[in-house]
């Protein structure tokens, strides 16, 4: 067997840092962008003008949509006014058959204005 070393209990410490932030450029305004190759700038372009242009697209494809979905509405009510409009015309002839057919059946007789001469 072996002697053991004793162990020390150590404390480490840790020193904070602080960092002080220079500006080493001067600032005049302008982003800086990615400076990329003259191939990859205008494929970037392209693929920004396409995006823009799809976009612009479905706006006009919606757009047609709700017109065309207006236009489909407002004919389907029309249709639905002139059909209830004929049938308020035939429930009014056949309330005024049913009236006549009543009075008929009772014997009773329509006035007239001719009769107060």
């Amino acid at each position: 067997m072996g002697h053991r070393g004793t162990i020390i209990n150590t404390i480490y410490y840790t020193f904070i840092v602080y960092y002080r932030y220079t500006l080493c450029h001067r600032f005049d305004g302008r982003k800086k962008g990615k400076r990329g190759t003259r191939d990859f700038n205008e494929k970037q372009k392209l693929l920004h003008k396409y995006k823009k242009e799809m976009k612009g697209a479905v706006r006009e494809l919606k757009k047609d949509t709700r017109f065309l979905a207006r236009e489909k509405l407002r004919i389907q009510m029309e249709k639905d006014e002139a059909r209830k409009r004929k049938v308020r015309e035939i429930m009014g002839g056949l309330a005024h058959q049913e009236g006549e057919y009543k009075r008929m059946k009772l014997g009773i007789k329509e006035k007239t204005d001719d009769s107060k001469t």
